[in-house]
C-alpha cells in the first residue's frame, strides 16, 4: 500500500468540513436561536480538530494504514456531525 501525500489528505478532510458546513447550514433555522449559531459554528471547528487528531498519528507513524484509517475516521466524524446537525436529534434513533 502507498502512502497518500499529506496535502491530497487535508484536501479530503477539507472537502468533508465542506460538505458538512453545507450539510448543517441547509436547515430550515428560522425555529433555532441560539441552536443556529451552533449549526454555523460547530462544524468548522469539529474539522479543525480532525485535521490536527489526523496529523498527529501520520507524523508520528509512518504506516500507510495506519494514514489510511485516520483518513477515513476523520471523514467520517466530519460527514457525521453535518449529518446530525442536517437531521434534528429529535428525529434520530438515539436522540432525546
Amino acid at each position: 500500500m502507498k502512502r497518500i501525500s499529506t496535502r491530497r489528505c487535508i484536501g479530503f478532510i477539507s472537502l468533508s468540513i465542506l460538505i458538512s458546513w453545507i450539510l448543517s447550514i441547509t436547515v430550515n433555522l428560522d425555529k433555532y436561536e441560539l441552536g443556529a449559531v451552533y449549526n454555523i459554528f460547530v462544524p468548522p471547528m469539529v474539522g479543525l480538530i480532525t485535521i490536527v487528531l489526523f496529523l498527529v498519528p501520520n507524523a508520528i507513524s509512518k504506516s500507510p494504514k495506519t494514514q489510511a484509517i485516520s483518513l477515513i475516521v476523520c471523514c467520517l466524524i466530519n460527514l457525521g456531525v453535518g449529518i446530525i446537525f442536517h437531521f434534528e436529534l429529535s428525529e434520530m434513533p438515539f436522540g432525546r
